[in-house]
């Protein structure tokens, strides 16, 4: 069998939960922790091995102190490496793309900004003389998500509609934002404040985020949940798909009274960049407000959460109307020590950076939705215990289930 060397840009929880997927199931023979923090890295090497120690294979596992806005230091550790994943904020990926292709290193990251994947798929062609697969948006929404919107489509001889719902919700929501955050904080924010881009007619529209607000019900232990439109969720999906789907809207879903919260926030100013002066002192509101919310959301006791997925995608079969219907519900797992948000980031990327690995995923710059298999990608999260539920219904016998069930 062969065996692999990955590296992992940031030993957060994502980057933690990725270096220990690929220990378990990514056939590594080591697995470098890298990150700017020296005890982060090494506590993310430590945490992994405790949970290694039935292994009959052993996988080394090496932490690094990295300044990855050093590309020369980037492209050192990512040489002779299989594969990569950058589970850094998005505005290092561009430079570690660089680096990775010339490194001729496979790359895969969280994503979940479409300026800079759209700047990513500009080095496919460099990419592909270097033999190298680079896949953007590998987290959960985009990445899990976006397989499970793929296989929907697939399902659907003539697709015409497709929406998405797709949220990590904690199990004991609290005031006053019956919330709690499973990643970074400046991903939540950019989430609540940048534009979301969807389909309306076949084109690709601008909507605000916080916009397209309804109610919609899911099983226990959810219940009725509000969704709206973020930032980044749908990424390049809308582009890919111009002019092949009429209609394409995707929202995130959250506890009531969430959204009312955020609006009051965002009404107030408290999103935006421009810096105020207060005190003498230069503050952008966003910084404030991040520095407010992470604590606050993070909380003193263990994150106890589920990760929820559901698309529809409606259309033409046969010449019938039907739609496909995939749904996914993860929970934490509390015997590994990982939060649901963490087995659907963390463990996306580790699938992924395996596939490119094992050589799965052809080389050059692809965009998440074109670049994985749908049915290869959901046979990974059977296996690792994340299962996805789809079925086919015929609205043509039942005019009655057109839509959706929502409040």
């Amino acid at each position: 069998m062969t065996r692999f060397r990955y590296v992992v840009l940031g030993s957060g929880r994502q980057g933690t939960a990725a270096g220990l997927d690929l220990a378990l199931r990514g056939d590594a023979r080591e697995i470098v922790l890298a990150d700017a923090s020296e005890e982060h890295a090494g506590e993310a090497a430590r945490w992994i091995a405790s949970r290694l120690s039935g292994l009959a294979a052993k996988v080394t596992l090496t932490p690094k102190t990295v300044d990855c806005n050093d590309s020369g230091v980037v492209l050192a550790l990512l040489r002779g490496a299989n594969a990569a994943i950058s589970a850094l904020p998005y505005r290092y990926n561009l430079g570690i793309t660089r680096s990775a292709i010339e490194a001729g290193c496979n790359l895969c990251d969280l994503g979940g900004h479409p300026e800079t994947t759209n700047a990513q798929l500009q080095f496919t062609d460099s990419a592909r003389r270097s033999g190298v697969s680079v896949v953007p948006d590998c987290g959960q929404a985009p990445g899990m998500a976006t397989s499970l919107m793929a296989l929907a489509l697939g399902m659907v001889p003539s697709p015409e509609n497709l929406e998405v719902w797709d949220g990590g919700l904690p199990l004991d929501p609290a005031p006053p934002l019956f919330y709690r955050l499973t990643f970074a904080v400046q991903g939540l924010t950019n989430e609540y404040d940048g534009p979301c881009y969807n389909l309306r007619d076949g084109e690709v529209v601008v909507l605000e985020s916080l916009s397209e607000a309804q109610m919609v019900d899911f099983p226990p232990p959810l219940g009725r949940l509000e969704a709206f439109c973020a930032s980044g969720t749908g990424s390049t999906f809308p582009w890919t798909h111009r002019g092949k789907l009429q209609r394409f809207t995707s929202r995130i879903v959250r506890y009531p009274g969430h959204l009312a919260a955020i609006r009051t926030l965002k009404a107030l100013g408290f999103f935006s960049e421009t810096p105020i002066t207060v005190d003498g002192h230069a503050v952008a509101p966003r910084r404030l407000t991040e520095a407010l919310l992470e604590p606050l959301l993070i909380g003193d006791t263990p994150i106890e959460d589920v990760v929820v997925v559901r698309v529809h995608c409606t259309g033409r079969a046969n010449g019938r109307s039907v739609r496909a219907e995939v749904d996914a519900l993860v929970y934490h797992d509390p015997e590994a020590g990982l939060t649901a948000m963490q087995r659907c980031t963390g463990f996306d990327a580790a699938i992924v950076a395996a596939m490119m690995a094992r050589g799965e995923i052809a080389p050059g710059v692809a965009v998440r939705e074109l670049s994985v298999d749908p049915e290869r990608y959901v046979s990974e999260l059977d296996r690792r215990g994340m299962k996805v539920t789809r079925r086919l219904t015929d609205l043509s016998a039942d005019p009655a289930r057109k839509q959706p069930h929502r409040g």
